[in-house]
Formats: structure tokens, sequence, C-alpha cells
């Protein structure tokens, strides 16, 4: 179990490991890499960043005492929900 603590996520050189609510990722059998995270995004983070570019991200975390870290690109927003509060999506890799 990794525990969000110890989640670093960054787009761009921007960490947004706070604003993450769910990280889900997948490695196929041969070695393939795909996942998704839900963010709560409260300071209009997508308009300015990742709306704008093909994001790259770094996600980095502790896993049984060694650092793993993995860069992807976003592969597309899903599940946006707008409300007065600030935006809620998916973002998948």
């Amino acid at each position: 179990m990794i525990h969000l603590s110890d989640l670093e996520l960054h787009v761009f050189k921007t960490d947004i490991a706070g604003m993450v609510m769910n990280l889900t990722m997948v490695e196929s059998i041969k070695g393939n890499i795909k996942g998704s995270f839900v963010v709560k995004d409260n300071i209009n983070f997508y308009d300015n960043f990742i709306g704008t570019t093909q994001a790259p991200i770094t996600i980095t975390f502790n896993y049984l005492g060694l650092i793993c870290a993995n860069q992807f690109y976003i592969d597309g927003i899903t599940n946006m929900k707008i409300t007065k509060m600030g935006k809620t999506y998916t973002v998948n890799f």
C-alpha cells in the first residue's frame, strides 16, 4: 500500500499531489503502464497548464523503501464536473 503522503505528482514542474484524490496505475504483462488520477482543482490549474499543451507528468512514490519514478504524457481528460468551488476531473495517462 502506498500512502498519499509519499506521492509526488508533477505536471511540468508543479507538484499537484495535494489536489489528487485518487490514483490508479496498471501494468500489463508486457510492461506497459497506463492509469488515471482524479484531481480536485480549486486553483484553475487545468486552464493554466493541462488544457494548454501536451503536458508531461512525473509520478514519484516510495514503495518498499525504493523510490519509483515514472514519466507519462496526459492522454485526455474525462468526467469533468464544474462547480462554483472549482473543477473535478479525471486525467488519463
